[in-house]
């Protein structure tokens, strides 16, 4: 088996188990089954292995930071910005937020514009739905923000388990049909 099919089964195993448990039994306590797939996305982007692990969560985790103050801007729009349209007090938000996420790339440590913005997608894009600032700075897993860094995390990590399982299965699957003896009469 080469790494492709093993891959494949990894994956999709894993993957499916991240749909049933975030739409199933762990749905109350706030698995986004978006941003576990956006950081196992992230994790491949960054070539994988332990480097890519650390390179996605800090990349997602500081777009995700940045996506919450979006968040928390828009959600003050009635108290700061009552004069204006909520999809002008929308824009400026992003492009106040956005500008200073696109300048932290000037660090080393932030200098990947993908990983950043898939963490702030991921966060902007549920953390939106409930935008109201007591529901975004509570200490509780119905907090968007702390369910969708938690499932950066947890979807990093689950890529990297997974890819390590789909490696040792090739390397079995190899060294296995290598040991195989010829078919009689072959």
């Amino acid at each position: 088996m080469n790494l492709i099919a093993s891959r494949a089964i990894s994956i999709a195993l894993f993957g499916g188990l991240v749909a049933f448990l975030s739409l199933g039994p762990a749905a109350g306590y706030g698995p986004q089954i978006l941003a576990v797939f956006i950081a196992w996305a992230s994790y491949y982007h960054f070539n994988g292995k332990l480097e890519g692990l650390k390179k996605s969560l800090i990349t997602n985790l500081f777009g995700a930071a940045w996506g919450a103050v979006a968040v928390a801007f828009l959600s003050q729009q009635e108290r700061f910005g009552a004069g204006v349209h909520f999809p002008a007090w929308a824009a400026i938000g992003v492009v106040i937020t956005l500008a200073a996420l696109v300048l932290a790339t000037r660090l080393s440590l932030f200098d990947d514009i993908a990983g950043l913005l898939l963490g702030y997608v991921a966060m902007a894009g549920t953390a939106l739905q409930s935008a109201k600032l007591d529901i975004i700075l509570s200490p509780s897993l119905e907090n968007p923000v702390i369910s969708v860094a938690l499932s950066l995390i947890v979807g990093a990590a689950l890529a990297y388990v997974a890819d390590m399982i789909a490696e040792a299965l090739a390397k079995f699957a190899s060294t296995r049909g290598s040991r195989a003896k010829p078919a009689i009469g072959a």
